[in-house]
């Protein structure tokens, strides 16, 4: 189990040991209750209507942010095509 990242690791709380002692229907029936919770977890996420509101408010708040970035952005990238087109280094 040393090739599993430590950052995985030390989110187990200690079910790492335990996996190891489980047998492979026990596992198999541990992966099945995990995938549901993940699931559920996110059908909640998706269905949170104040998180949703607060991201669309920070989507409105960050779009003036966003769209500033990408003039300049778009900028940039012009005026190396015009330098290119003039060889320039």
């Amino acid at each position: 189990m040393a090739d599993f990242p430590n950052k995985l690791l030390k989110l187990l709380n200690g079910f790492d040991d335990k996996a190891s002692s489980m047998s492979t229907d026990d596992l198999k029936k541990e992966l099945l209750s995990a995938e549901r919770a993940i699931n559920s977890f996110q059908k909640d996420l998706d269905n949170d209507t104040k998180l949703l509101v607060a991201k669309e408010e920070v989507k409105e708040l960050s779009s003036v942010y966003k769209e500033s970035i990408r003039e300049y952005s778009a900028k940039v990238k012009y005026i190396v095509y015009v330098l290119d087109e003039r060889g320039a280094p």
